[in-house]
């Protein structure tokens, strides 16, 4: 058998025993956090409440705030109505 054949069967068998191995572990933290949950279920909140807090800060997007005399697309239209409301009687009846 050549170098190279050996190679390949040297990684196809570590990959086989990873995945088990990935399989297992994961089977394992799984009924660790039941036990856990089980254990503790205020502490398991406050983690899972955290998680949702930090997911929202994240994932949060940028506020627009606009100056009203310089980025505002109605600007000008919003200056001219509180003129206008000002220059009558003060009412807000427009």
């Amino acid at each position: 058998m050549t170098r190279e054949k050996w190679v390949e069967r040297i990684l196809t068998g570590m990959s086989a025993v990873v995945g088990l191995l990935a399989v297992v572990a994961a089977v394992f933290v799984a009924i660790a956090a039941l036990i856990w949950i089980e254990k503790a279920p205020e502490f398991f909140a406050v983690v899972i409440a955290a998680g949702m807090v930090s997911a929202a800060i994240t994932l949060k997007k940028d506020r627009n705030v606009y100056n009203i005399t310089l980025g505002h697309p109605d600007s000008a239209e919003i200056i001219a109505r509180l003129k206008a409301i000002l220059d009558k009687d003060g009412s807000a009846a427009a």
